[in-house]
């Protein structure tokens, strides 16, 4: 089974990571009707380390409509993120299978977005999910197309949400996933390989989309979701004090 691991998101617009901390991203697997991403307010008390040590918690744009169909609900998580000082974040198309072009993708895209900000929701950044790879591999088209029609995804966000900080996502590396020791180990040795080089990210961003651990918390535990992400804070980000 092929899954992203760890994604390391370097943005459009923002200063170089050079002159300020890497943020970091944390997106719980959204299999099982969210039960992940549930669990983190449901138990809040068993991730309360993790949660200092993360800026964004996302989801793709698709998953607010298709799992968090309450709006009642979608202003209790937003409600709760904002006192935990969370920001929250989406992962979105920029082109598709379902949107050969910037400007088609983001229109089918627009309602999910505004519906957020309809219960309170603020999107602080979007993370555009694999365009080169979708480009390359699945639409046949070349670097160039994807190029122009990212670009021309990025004008229309910028247009609709001038305020929006916009990423771009590339698998590194898809790996085959046996269990949940093997997602942690994972993500900690492509923290140190990162680090070998010396690799100076915006943000750093957990993910996975196919196969993560079965749980995400407690943090104490072994092997959990917000346990892989506590120690890869923990190990490779340096915060202010």
């Amino acid at each position: 089974m092929k899954g992203m691991i760890l994604l390391f998101l370097a943005t459009v617009t923002l200063v170089s990571a050079q002159t300020r901390q890497p943020e970091v991203w944390m997106g719980p697997p959204m299999k099982d009707e969210g039960r992940s991403f549930r669990a983190l307010f449901a138990h809040p008390e068993q991730w309360a380390e993790t949660r200092s040590l993360i800026d964004v918690l996302f989801c793709t744009d698709l998953h607010t409509k298709k799992i968090f169909s309450d709006d009642d609900e979608l202003r209790r998580i937003f409600t709760q993120m904002k006192a935990w000082k969370l920001k929250f974040g989406m992962e979105v198309g920029a082109i598709k299978p379902w949107g050969l072009t910037g400007a088609d993708c983001f229109a089918k895209e627009k309602p999910l977005w505004d519906r957020v900000q309809k219960p309170g929701g603020e999107i602080y950044a979007i993370a555009m999910d694999e365009p080169l790879v979708c480009g390359r591999f699945h639409l046949k088209k070349s670097d160039e197309y994807v190029i122009e029609e990212t670009a021309n995804y990025i004008a229309c966000v910028r247009t609709n949400f001038p305020n929006i900080r916009i990423g771009d996502i590339e698998v590194y590396p898809s790996i085959s996933i046996a269990d949940d020791s093997t997602w942690y180990t994972a993500i900690m040795q492509q923290g140190y390989d990162y680090a070998f080089i010396d690799g100076k990210p915006d943000q750093y961003v957990i993910e996975s989309w196919i196969s993560a651990p079965g749980n995400c918390v407690p943090e104490t535990a072994e092997f959990t979701f917000t346990r892989s992400v506590r120690d890869f804070a923990r190990k490779f980000v340096k915060r202010a004090l």
